[in-house]
């Protein structure tokens, strides 16, 4: 099976390296930058040639011009705080050539606060990252874009390494950016704000926390589930905000 990884960055000079060095088994690895303003680029270009700009417009649009400048019939979709497993990367060297599946759902392993994060709904989640390229799509949501393909899908066993916040500075960055896109998303699609999103902060704690085990993930687990029920209840008040905002101008 020949692979193409590849990898959209935007000043990712702390992660990329450990990133490219994991996929470096594939037969070729394509980096499209948005334009860093770090030292990401210079890294990338230590491990392919092929580093190419392009002005950023959304993770959905990013995500499928990167796809389509891919030159081998699979691709291999990595996230630039991902990391391929020793164990996933023996499982894709295997597959033949003529597997019958369109494409292969990867499980992912969070990691907060240093720890891996076996509980409180982020116990693993497996998503489509292995697929052949002409049979696939982007969906292009302002978040949470994802890979479809029309055909079968089979499950690897080995997975991603998921290190998605450098600290808790860094998670308060992307909570106001990740909140305010999913307020938006929401808006377009129809949503709108009721009461029951005022209980969002307890019922979303206690979910976390308590049903879906959060606890035993230590501190790091109670420190996740409190964010957590934060940013639920700030999508909705940013909905509300939104929606009294454009009924004026309406």
């Amino acid at each position: 099976m020949k692979v193409s990884a590849v990898i959209i960055t935007l000043n990712e000079e702390d992660r990329i390296k450990a990133c490219l060095e994991s996929v470096s088994f594939c037969d070729e690895i394509v980096v499209v930058d948005a334009g860093s303003s770090d030292r990401t680029v210079e890294i990338a270009k230590r491990f392919t040639d092929r580093v190419i700009h392009h002005k950023w417009e959304s993770y959905g649009a990013q995500k499928s011009y990167a796809i389509n400048l891919a030159t081998r019939p699979w691709v291999l979709l990595v996230d630039a705080d991902e990391r391929v497993t020793l164990e996933l990367k023996d499982e894709i060297v295997a597959l033949p050539d003529d597997v019958p599946e369109d494409g292969f759902l990867l499980k992912r392993d969070f990691y907060f606060m240093g720890r891996l994060m076996r509980h409180g709904g982020e116990g693993g989640d497996y998503i489509l990252r292995l697929f052949r390229k002409e049979k696939s799509s982007v969906q292009n949501e302002r978040i949470h874009e994802s890979v479809r393909v029309p055909g079968r899908t089979g499950i690897l066993r080995g997975s991603l390494t998921h290190y998605s916040y450098r600290n808790l500075s860094d998670y308060f960055q992307r909570f106001d950016k990740y909140s305010t896109l999913s307020a938006i998303e929401r808006y377009e699609q129809g949503a709108r704000p009721g009461f029951f999103q005022n209980l969002r902060i307890p019922f979303e704690f206690i979910w976390r926390y308590i049903i879906r085990l959060g606890f035993l993930d230590g501190y790091p687990g109670f420190v996740y589930a409190t964010l957590s029920s934060f940013y639920a209840w700030a999508k909705y008040a940013k909905l509300r905000e939104i929606t009294e905002s454009r009924s004026k101008k309406n």
